[in-house]
């Protein structure tokens, strides 16, 4: 902990946060070791590496860009992949191809990821500058306006196997098929 190979989470302000290896240590005395944390398990050279690489048809090697979801919702796709943007290492129509049409292919989500007839017109406006979220509208609809959440709701998306367990908890889910995921996941 003290040497930086993981970090504790705390709540600070509302939001969970990686705590700084003092006050880490401190939190994982106080509640005798009982805590959530986090690793270093991504190193910038092997994200850049997988971000950018392209087979020789190509092809990009890794074709979304993804987050695992982890415990603390820092998702950096936006800021990060801007950034691959002004420094070449990817164009901008790249981008929005690896954030969201093969996202969108890679969980099956056919009606997301694309402006066409059928799909739910869904999009986020970046600051370019600052690489930030200005505005996000799902099929349609604000969810984040002037950077501010003004949406409710959402939809857990599951496969068969998980729709019971979300519907028991009362939240909206939406399956998705695995089998059609990996076709889908070959034929591009």
């Amino acid at each position: 902990m003290a040497d930086g190979y993981a970090a504790v989470h705390e709540v600070v302000d509302g939001f969970v946060t990686l705590a700084n290896p003092e006050k880490g240590i401190e939190i994982l005395k106080a509640r005798g070791m009982d805590v959530p944390v986090s690793f270093k398990v991504n190193p910038a050279l092997s994200r850049f590496y997988f971000a950018t690489q392209k087979k020789q048809d190509g092809t990009f090697l890794v074709n979304s860009f993804c987050t695992d979801g982890g415990g603390i919702p820092r998702n950096v796709i936006l800021e990060n992949g801007l950034l691959l943007v002004d420094f070449g290492a990817i164009t901008l129509q790249e981008f929005v191809l690896k954030s969201s049409f093969e996202t969108a292919c890679r969980l099956g989500l056919a009606d997301k990821g694309h402006f066409s007839a059928g799909a739910d017109a869904d999009i986020t406006i970046a600051d370019p500058v600052s690489r930030e979220a200005v505005s996000t509208f799902i099929a349609g609809q604000p969810v984040l306006e002037e950077g501010k959440v003004v949406g409710r709701g959402g939809t857990i998306v599951t496969t068969s196997y998980g729709e019971d367990a979300v519907r028991r908890f009362g939240l909206p889910s939406r399956a998705v098929d695995v089998r059609t995921l990996l076709k889908t996941r070959w034929s591009h």
